[in-house]
């Protein structure tokens, strides 16, 4: 099977919540700058579009996003749409960050 992803990714878990028509509690497990992939019982239907918060070391952000998929009542997939450069800054460096520590730990 090909890798679909665009962007490197990095294992969470990453504490935070979505927003569609109810705020729902949910854990970002996997990150990349172009979406992530967000444990919860509920989910978006595909092509809703959510605000996803994620707490990251600089501080919590807020993401719009459009819901890819979901897996029954494992979660679902976003992908981030319109993120302004400033946010794509700190989403970068959170997983740039992320990824030289896997690096060290690999090495290890």
């Amino acid at each position: 099977m090909s890798e679909r992803r665009a962007h490197p990714r990095v294992r969470g878990p990453f504490e935070g919540w979505w927003d569609g028509m109810v705020r729902q509690e949910g854990r970002i497990v996997d990150l990349s700058i172009g979406g992530c992939y967000i444990e919860s019982l509920q989910h978006p239907a595909a092509g809703e579009h959510v605000i996803v918060s994620i707490a990251l070391e600089a501080g919590q952000i807020q993401i719009p996003a459009e819901a890819m998929y979901g897996e029954s009542t494992r979660g679902f997939a976003v992908r981030f749409l319109d993120l302004p450069a400033a946010l794509m800054d700190v989403l970068r460096a959170e997983v740039d960050r992320r990824m030289r520590g896997s690096a060290r730990e690999g090495s290890a």
